[in-house]
């Protein structure tokens, strides 16, 4: 079965994420709650180490383009 379980917001001005769990996720029994937890923290630990490899990427790319454009002068 699937159900939304948190809903996560983040605050550009205050740098603070909030988590706020919906009522079904609160009925959980506290076994269920660590597992499904941690089956998010997994993911989103995969979705940050790929973006994290993107931007390095990104970075090498336009160090690479800057010092070919200064050997083209």
């Amino acid at each position: 079965m699937r159900h939304k379980m948190l809903n996560i917001t983040y605050d550009w001005d205050t740098e603070q994420a909030r988590i706020n769990y919906s009522s079904h996720f609160k009925a959980y029994d506290p076994l269920e709650m660590m597992d499904s937890l941690q089956d998010v923290m997994s993911l989103l630990e995969e979705k940050y180490e790929e973006a994290r490899k993107q931007f390095r990427l990104r970075c090498l790319a336009s160090h690479y383009n800057k010092n070919r454009s200064k050997e083209n002068k």
